[in-house]
């Protein structure tokens, strides 16, 4: 039975992948930040992380508390858009050749036991192009507001010989399908050459976050990544690449993630938005709105400096591998679907349509006739579903649900 399960965790990996969209998202305000409007006004802020507790959105940022000390704030909203700035968690050291002196990127996962747990990456001073001996540590907390530090999570070379490591900076951490405590690690092993970028590289934990093993690089020349859940249980991976864009993937179970990524647009003004552009934007977070939305996050450069902002952005649709044109003219609606799932097509040139569901089998399939068409799913169980419209030499993909 495990081994059944664990195949069909495989083929539902690799279906995702094989009809995976390029994903836009549009700027829409600050979240936090100098450019954002009263509560939410603050000196500098970036490499968020959202989390919920009880009714309330935790936004930890971070931040120079002074001009040398860096800092891990938090600001809080009902809403995921109207923030309000609070109060600084916790500083790094004033030593520069103290490990935690460049301090801050956290992520914070909720335990069995009802704590929190912050893991933060941090280093001593270092100048580039000089690698910066990040590592990953970790804080505990009841609350998610008091934290207390606990000590390295993850170790590098450089401070433990044998690590496997030299270095893992900004990092993502999370509760996978199976319980388990997951990392997506920004990280660069002992193997690797000074002059290679950075791997993502997946790891996991069986004490909740306390020691980490079985490294498994997963995409090289990416960082930064976050992983939201969405409302039908689906993980959703962003992550920056090289300097040049981002780039998503998803998965059923939050412990096998696909070989190839999708690109993911983060848009302003009509331009892409990267980390060489101006405005440029880095260091991502995620979070799921009432409405099941993905709001996405990141820092955002102003002319007051590069990380004066934390920035958010809605969903923009989905970009197919073929005729991305078709955006805004493929509807699917209700969305979930109880019995009917109405399509509208506008310039319609596909002849069939077939809807599979998360396993890759076909589980509908129907003629295309006209601008206009409603599939039947009353006796289809409730689920993530992909529909396919198929043309003599193109397709495009759009995902619904069905909910009886």
């Amino acid at each position: 039975m495990k081994n059944l399960l664990l195949t069909k965790i495989m083929v539902v990996s690799f279906w995702l992948s094989s009809v995976g969209q390029n994903v836009q998202y549009n700027f829409e305000n600050y979240a936090i930040g100098q450019n954002a409007s009263g509560a939410a006004i603050c000196n500098e802020g970036f490499m968020p992380e959202i989390i919920k507790l009880g009714t309330t959105y935790y936004l930890y940022y971070t931040h120079k508390y002074t001009t040398t000390l860096s800092a891990i704030s938090y600001a809080t909203s009902t809403d995921l858009v109207n923030w309000t700035v609070v109060d600084t968690i916790f500083t790094g050291s004033p030593i520069t050749t103290n490990p935690e002196y460049v301090f801050g990127g956290a992520r914070v996962i909720k335990l069995s036991s009802g704590n929190y747990r912050m893991f933060y990456r941090c280093a001593e001073e270092y100048t580039l192009p000089a690698e910066p001996k990040y590592h990953i540590r970790s804080a505990i907390s009841s609350d998610g507001i008091n934290f207390t530090k606990e000590g390295i999570r993850i170790p590098i070379e450089a401070f433990t010989p044998g690590s496997y490591f030299t270095h893992v900076g900004h990092s993502e951490f999370y509760h996978d399908q199976g319980g388990n405590v997951v990392a997506l690690l920004t990280a660069k092993d002992t193997t690797m050459t000074a002059m290679e970028p950075d791997r993502i590289y997946s790891a996991i934990s069986f004490d909740e976050g306390i020691t980490w093993g079985t490294f498994v690089p997963l995409y090289t020349g990416c960082h930064d990544p976050v992983v939201v859940i969405d409302s039908t249980g689906l993980y959703h991976a962003f992550f920056s690449f090289y300097d040049s864009g981002f780039r998503t993937v998803t998965s059923a179970n939050g412990a096998i993630w696909p070989s190839t990524p999708d690109t993911l647009y983060l848009m302003q003004s009509g331009s892409a938005l990267t980390e060489s552009s101006y405005p440029k934007i880095a260091d991502l977070g995620a979070a799921v709105a009432n409405d099941g939305s993905i709001i996405i996050y990141s820092n955002h450069q102003t002319v007051m400096g590069p990380w004066t902002n934390v920035a958010y952005y809605f969903f923009g649709g989905y970009l197919g591998q073929h005729q991305s044109k078709e955006l805004e003219q493929i509807s699917l609606y209700p969305n979930p679907a109880a019995s009917e799932l109405s399509v509208i097509i506008e310039n319609n040139k596909y002849t069939s349509c077939q809807v599979y569901d998360i396993a890759g089998k076909v589980v509908l399939n129907q003629e295309v006739h006209g601008n206009s068409m409603t599939v039947d799913v009353s006796n289809i169980t409730n689920g993530f579903y992909v529909l396919k419209l198929q043309g003599e030499s193109d397709f495009e993909t759009r995902t619904f649900v069905v909910e009886h």
